[in-house]
């Protein structure tokens, strides 16, 4: 990813950032436009929900590569202990079926429902906070090809989603490409006939360990995720761009040389997502004395040292407790299911945190090829 990659300014900050996300220099001045939120799977969106915009001129795709359909959190034994904890007050309402069934097949199929279920409903909720998220009707489930795979639809007045199914773990960058492409043809059809003003990547990526295909511009000081998917989708980046008059934004972690902006999701807004409280109704909040030292910027050094994060250690009894909160943010709700304990919350992606989601984020941008002008 290295084809004009945009130096930061004072005066790109200046333009680029606000509270609920970057406003867009044109579009959003002068004319309704596209904006594509792409994600490899149905739970990622908050990896860069910094910079999802909330303009009345947006008309936001939300775009996910895969069905999400090979996690583990789909196994019988373990979905029969998951609705055991009652932990939430959403499950998806497939997930008895897996638990029901012995047919190898059903169960995959049941799976790929309920992680359909979980993001419509994520993104649903979400607009209370954004008002992007919405689709604005009661949409059925349309269906076209999208990069050569059946692909679902809901196109709303106000927003549209579209899940793909390149093959959860298979993803390539030219299957994602292939995938926005032919979304994009859909404009005027089933989409509004709306110029692509920018695209966001929410595919956290960081390869310490070399554990799949390239470390390059990974740190052992950031949370270690090498999933290849995630890898796959920020590869496309650079091409995707120039279907953009604005541009690509890749999230990526703090210590990433290729980053040029840092945006922070509202304390308030984080804790919408992302919070769990305890049986006292009390919200957790552990993992925020653990950041409480660090401020980080673009461009900022790894830490010497970093805390134990205990909470995240999965042999601890601080972890064990996390087990009994109660999923109650808007993120935890809706995917809450898909995680060992909870989806540990964290101001940065520190290495040994947990924190797939953090507050702060920090994106790669790539130059737009003028699609909008």
């Amino acid at each position: 990813m290295t084809r004009r990659l945009k130096l930061a300014s004072v005066l790109v900050l200046a333009v680029a950032l606000a509270v609920t996300g970057f406003i867009l220099t044109r579009a959003t001045q002068n004319q309704p436009t596209i904006q594509i939120i792409l994600t490899p799977h149905p739970d990622d969106e908050v990896q860069a929900w910094s910079a999802l915009s909330a303009s009345p001129n947006i008309y936001n795709v939300f775009i996910t590569a895969t069905n999400g359909e090979a996690t583990g959190f789909c196994k019988p034994e373990i979905v029969q202990s998951t609705l055991a904890k009652a932990n939430s007050d959403f499950y998806p309402s497939t997930l008895q079926t897996i638990v029901n069934s012995s047919d190898q097949a059903a169960v995959a199929a049941a799976c790929r429902e309920a992680r359909a279920e979980s993001w419509n409903h994520f993104l649903d909720r979400a607009s209370t906070l954004n008002r992007s998220t919405a689709l604005g009707d009661d949409v059925a489930a349309e269906t076209l090809q999208a990069g050569g795979t059946k692909t679902r639809a809901w196109v709303g007045s106000n927003s549209a989603r579209f899940m793909a199914d390149l093959g959860d773990g298979k993803v390539t960058s030219k299957g994602v490409e292939n995938v926005v492409k032919d979304v994009l043809q859909e404009r005027g059809k089933m989409l509004p006939d709306l110029k692509l003003s920018n695209i966001v990547i929410a595919a956290y990526y960081n390869d310490p360990l070399l554990k799949s295909s390239d470390g390059s511009h990974s740190s052992a000081a950031a949370y270690d995720y090498p999933h290849p998917d995630h890898k796959a989708v920020q590869d496309a980046a650079v091409n995707l761009a120039s279907f953009t008059s604005e541009g690509v934004w890749v999230t990526t972690h703090p210590f990433d040389d290729r980053a040029t902006l840092m945006s922070t999701i509202p304390k308030s807004e984080f804790d919408a997502l992302m919070e769990n409280t305890a049986a006292d109704g009390t919200r957790w909040d552990g993992w925020k004395k653990a950041f409480a030292p660090f401020r980080f910027e673009v461009g900022s050094k790894p830490p010497v040292k970093l805390p134990a994060f205990s909470y995240a250690d999965g042999t601890t009894a601080e972890f064990e407790e996390l087990k009994t909160l109660k999923h109650t943010g808007i993120h935890q709700e809706a995917y809450g299911w898909l995680a060992a304990a909870t989806w540990i919350p964290g101001e940065y992606n520190l290495a040994g945190s947990g924190a797939l989601f953090a507050r702060h984020q920090f994106f790669i941008q790539i130059e737009g090829g003028g699609e909008a002008e």
